[in-house]
């Protein structure tokens, strides 16, 4: 058998799962499709959960990389914020039409068959980074004076949660693409009369 990494077996895992969902993918499939045996897949990972947990893990070091990279921007509060949450949310919506895996994640508390309990609420934790960027956010544009917002933690809080339905993949497949967005784009729009500085 030849030798293979970590991460290429997480490739595969990943493109398997985005495919036919986590529930329906095998170990042995796993190592079938990965071109070893099921001993050399376990001595990787020490189960099924394990693989889930480490894409979920990769997921959010995404999210929390793309979150770092617009608080570090020079310039306005309103872009950086309209990027943390309307252009991830849009992205998100595109997402989760092709990739099951992503779906089933964000559907939190799916009970799989093959891991002994519920999938982490990987919903719950994305809007809670995003909650915690968008206080660091509000408070700049509060400081700059572009923003009117007494205490930046509670508003990111309703901010974000404002936007919780469209982290829910029932709620954004139940309509077309172009909608979740013009969705999306009113509610910014909504949301951010009320914390402009007037």
């Amino acid at each position: 058998m030849p030798k293979i990494t970590r991460e290429e077996i997480l490739a595969v895992f990943r493109r398997l799962v985005a495919r036919y969902g986590l529930d329906r993918v095998t170990m042995k499939e796993l190592a079938r499709e990965a071109g070893v045996s099921v001993g050399t897949i376990y001595r990787h990972f020490e189960n099924k959960e394990a693989l889930v947990s480490s894409i979920e893990e990769t997921w959010l070091g995404h999210v929390r990389a793309r979150n770092s990279q617009i608080l570090e921007r020079e310039g306005a509060a309103e872009p950086k914020l309209y990027d943390l949450v309307v252009v991830h949310a849009a992205r998100l919506s595109e997402i989760v039409r092709t990739d099951q895996a992503v779906f089933e994640m964000l559907v939190g508390s799916v009970r799989l068959r093959y891991i002994d309990h519920d999938v982490v609420d990987t919903r719950r934790r994305i809007l809670d980074e995003m909650s915690t960027a968008a206080a660091t956010i509000l408070a700049e544009g509060t400081a700059q004076g572009d923003l009117d917002v007494s205490d930046p933690s509670d508003a990111a809080h309703h901010f974000v949660e404002a936007f919780a339905e469209y982290f829910s993949p029932n709620a954004i497949v139940s309509r077309p693409h172009a909608r979740v967005v013009e969705g999306l784009e009113g509610m910014f729009e909504f949301l951010m009369r009320g914390i402009r500085a007037r």
